[in-house]
């Protein structure tokens, strides 16, 4: 074998090396992109539950009589139980709002990513595709009885 076809042989070598070196990165970057995306989309989800959940105890705590271990009761405390029941809900309903667009914006990229990331066969599993599910809905009729007031 003479020295050329050895440095081509060598050459050959070294970019199989680096092929595989690169896949090999390519493939990490790929499971970090995943890891993240689950990390993200379970946190949007347990805030959109967080905000539920303290809505609830909210119009709770606004049907209940007013005890002293309330915990809005060292909320503004010379306004009524029922007033910061109200105010409060308000503020986590534009919150909630103000979520559920931010949402919306990341569906089609989170759509994107997940198919990307997963293997063909792999369902969407995760809670946020029947979070998002249901956003989508609740936008839905709500636009659909904004039309119907604007008609009336």
């Amino acid at each position: 074998m003479n020295l050329s076809s050895r440095f081509i042989i060598v050459l050959i070598v070294r970019r199989g090396i680096k092929a595989v070196l690169l896949i090999d990165q390519v493939e990490e970057e790929i499971e970090l992109l995943t890891q993240e995306l689950d990390r993200t989309i379970t946190w949007v989800c347990q805030y959109f539950d967080l905000m539920l959940y303290n809505l609830d105890k909210l119009a709770a705590a606004s049907r209940e009589p007013i005890y002293l271990n309330n915990q809005f009761f060292n909320i503004l405390p010379s306004f009524p139980i029922k007033g910061k029941a109200r105010l409060i809900s308000s503020e986590i309903d534009i919150l909630l709002i103000e979520h559920n667009h931010l949402m919306l914006a990341w569906m089609l990229d989170v759509d994107l990513i997940w198919n990307q990331t997963r293997s063909a066969h792999t369902r969407p599993n995760h809670t946020w595709f029947d979070v998002i599910k249901g956003v989508k809905e609740n936008l839905l009729h709500r636009e659909i009885g904004e039309i119907d007031d604007a008609l009336e």
